[in-house]
């Protein structure tokens, strides 16, 4: 007999349910991504699972909680005080998906140690209105441990003067000393000069944002740093979040005379940008230019030729994360900091650079 992913689905609602039956679950599933390997079905097929048991009032979705079991006399489970609270200025959806990965990772981490992950979305440009919506979300919610990521500017430096015990999932700003867990993106940087330069190329740009990060001002410090050591041309490319910032500067940076050999492009979205402008200009990778980016979104798998890329392991993030937010959240006392280096990964899109008729 032929599954159909109707039945499927239904496969994967009935263990679930089984597993809560069993008390395995009492409060709150764990994420798609342990629940999905768990049960050896695609994340389609578990959404779908998940739809069901929701339409049987088995389950519920509670925005920052995830999937949240339902008693039987229907009404929801009151969150436990072994919480972990997840602070980022964006919503879930709008993260990038190696982002996605290491809160998946983390959400199980907290799960199968009896916490739970809530995760917090609050974004405001006003700064005084930020300031009052932090005071209000710590008089709100008694987390153990606060766990920041994409931290917006005052952030850390607001929760290490009030002495709440946090972590910062990325790089530190400027005078902080919070306890935290990093991608070494200085480190990315430096590779990433010296892998250019010894493959020859001399007229190197960067495309990076205006409003870079600090985690990616570290990045691009460390290309520069060697880059000026080795005497080498060298441009920054600033520009707005948009494919049309990118499109209408790099256009007039590859019109230019010395146009460059080679692009390190920070953000991996916009190496689709990067590709499309070059097949309108008829400039061939990597025989005209050269492409290296930043973390291995799934989508650069499938772009010819292969994307030369950096990648880090979510999983190891996660558990570094998790395991020093434990520690603060018990009483322990835990690391200032762990720095995670990145790993290269060489693709098709990055060679010597032409030569000069």
């Amino acid at each position: 007999m032929r599954l159909t992913r109707e039945s499927l689905g239904q496969s994967a609602a009935t263990a679930i349910a089984a597993e809560i039956a069993r008390g395995r679950w009492p409060r709150v599933l764990p994420g798609e991504l342990q629940l999905s390997t768990e049960l050896q079905v695609s994340r389609s097929t578990l959404r779908q699972a998940l739809a069901l048991l929701r339409a049987d009032g088995m389950i519920n979705t509670v925005n920052g909680y995830g999937s949240v079991v339902v008693r039987k006399d229907r009404t929801t489970t009151t969150p436990p005080s072994r919480t972990l609270g997840l602070l980022q200025p964006t919503e879930l959806d709008q993260l990038k998906p190696y982002q996605l990965l290491w809160i998946d990772h983390l959400r199980s981490h907290c799960t199968t140690a009896g916490y739970e992950l809530i995760v917090h979305e609050l974004h405001s440009d006003n700064p005084s209105k930020r300031a009052k919506l932090y005071s209000r979300l710590l008089e709100q919610y008694q987390h153990r441990c606060w766990i920041l990521n994409l931290s917006p500017p005052g952030l850390q430096s607001r929760f290490q003067m009030l002495g709440v015990r946090c972590v910062v999932a990325g790089t530190c700003d400027q005078g902080v000393t919070l306890p935290y867990v990093a991608l070494d993106n200085r480190a990315l940087g430096v590779h990433a000069a010296g892998l250019l330069l010894a493959k020859g190329h001399r007229q190197i740009a960067v495309l990076a944002e205006k409003n870079s990060t600090a985690a990616w001002e570290n990045c691009i410090r460390g290309f520069v740093d060697v880059a000026r050591q080795k005497g080498v041309e060298h441009e920054a490319i600033r520009h707005e979040p948009s494919a049309e910032s990118v499109g209408y500067l790099l256009g007039r940076v590859l019109g230019s005379p010395r146009r460059p050999s080679a692009i390190l492009i920070l953000n991996p979205f916009y190496y689709l940008t990067v590709v499309s402008v070059l097949g309108n200009l008829g400039l061939r990778i990597p025989t005209d230019i050269s492409l290296l980016t930043t973390y291995g979104d799934p989508f650069l798998g499938y772009l010819l030729p292969s994307p030369s890329h950096y990648d880090y392991r979510p999983a190891a993030y996660a558990r570094r994360l998790f395991a020093m937010a434990e520690a603060l959240a018990e009483g322990r006392p835990a690391k200032t900091g762990v720095l995670l280096e990145p790993t290269y990964i060489a693709g098709k899109s990055l060679t010597t650079p032409p030569a000069v008729s």
